[in-house]
């Protein structure tokens, strides 16, 4: 049976049609330092926890930020969903060297994100 792991979130992701300014934003007010990981996107990480800015040409919806579960199996995961009444709002991408996520959909509506980590990314 595939696991989460007992440090489930894997990452946060905010969307920003300006991610760079964003990252300036937050590093004036945390003190976070933002690294590019890829054209669109930019990472954040302490303590095993990854906050992301990822580039978005249309404004975010209010309250908007999309988490992610670490998972050791994302196919078996993804069948239980559909077993289960829910849905892939998101089929699995992959992230070259780095890992695979994609996102669920309760039966309820509400996605969530999914994150395998592939050996040598990040856990």
């Amino acid at each position: 049976m595939p696991t989460v792991s007992s440090r489930p979130v894997s990452h946060i992701e905010w969307r920003s049609p300006d991610p760079q300014g964003c990252a300036v934003f937050l590093e004036r007010l945390f003190g976070w330092h933002f690294q590019p990981h890829g054209s669109r996107y930019l990472e954040y990480c302490s303590d095993g926890l990854c906050l992301a800015l990822m580039q978005e040409n249309n404004p975010p919806v209010p309250g908007a930020c999309q988490a992610y579960l670490r998972v050791s199996n994302l196919e078996t995961i993804l069948e239980q969903v559909q077993n289960l009444g829910g849905g892939v709002a998101l089929t699995p991408r992959e992230i070259p060297d780095y890992g695979r996520y994609a996102r669920l959909a309760t039966p309820a509506g509400t996605v969530i994100g999914l994150f395998e980590a592939s050996t040598g990314g990040r856990d």
